[in-house]
């Protein structure tokens, strides 16, 4: 991942700041292995025994009232990264478990951003099925890595509780919605099409938008998911006439 020691403690310098349950505690250990008389750094790291992502979804498919509920944990957990100018970097299923009592606890922080790594690398770029195409170019960390993925996991959620049959096409798969081939040509995209004529105003809004983001060139053109959020109200209350324009 490029200068491990240094990345990670920043990491965990900032971690110890904002003392979030969103994160699991972890130690670095620069010389922790020794393979033919050189060194490797480990991280060590609490076990997560809660519920993987996918899992809550299956769990929770016939109660869209949770998934919903789920949604907005995750729209509020993001909008505190924003507060802090940190991203994760690789928000996907894998790396995101819901505990017991519905609140989300992340791992994997390989490619997180704080403060002080901006001039690092963005070498650990996600998984395809919620990355922006042009991450692939992105050359330095910073603290939009997750506004792509965010979007995508935040309308994904929207989705599966208004179609959960919609699931056992998606459930045994490395994406959780959307997949590369997707985003590489969304105007061919059969998901794309059901999604843009969706009798869910909010689906339909979230999917133009994704659309939009997909003809950007660079993922610093991109905009927070609360940003997004805030625009559709606005335009939803315009819709209602509740704005007066003049």
């Amino acid at each position: 991942i490029g200068e491990p020691e240094k990345r990670t403690e920043a990491i965990l310098s900032h971690l110890a700041i904002i003392k979030s349950n969103y994160f699991i505690d972890f130690k670095f250990h620069h010389k922790a292995l020794f393979v033919e008389s050189k060194s490797w750094p480990v991280i060590i790291m609490k076990w997560v025994a809660d519920s993987s992502l996918k899992d809550y979804i299956t769990n929770n498919l016939l109660n869209p009232k949770s998934l919903l509920m789920l949604a907005w944990r995750f729209l509020e957990m993001v909008k505190f990264f924003h507060t802090k100018n940190m991203a994760h970097g690789d928000l996907q299923h894998g790396n995101m478990f819901v505990r017991q009592d519905g609140t989300i606890v992340l791992i994997d922080y390989d490619s997180m951003y704080v403060q002080g790594l901006d001039q690092m690398s963005d070498r650990v770029q996600g998984a395809a099925g919620y990355q922006h195409p042009a991450r692939k170019k992105n050359i330095l960390s910073n603290k939009k890595l997750d506004y792509f993925s965010e979007l995508v996991i935040y309308l994904s959620l929207l989705v599966y509780a208004d179609y959960p049959d919609w699931w056992k096409d998606y459930e045994h798969t490395d994406d959780l919605l959307f997949s590369r081939t997707d985003f590489l040509n969304p105007n061919g995209s059969e998901l794309f099409k059901l999604l843009n004529v969706s009798k869910n105003p909010k689906i339909k809004y979230l999917t133009t938008t994704l659309i939009d983001f997909l003809k950007l060139d660079e993922i610093g053109k991109l905009i927070p998911l609360e940003s997004v959020l805030d625009e559709y109200l606005d335009e939803e209350k315009i819709a209602n006439g509740i704005i007066n324009l003049f």
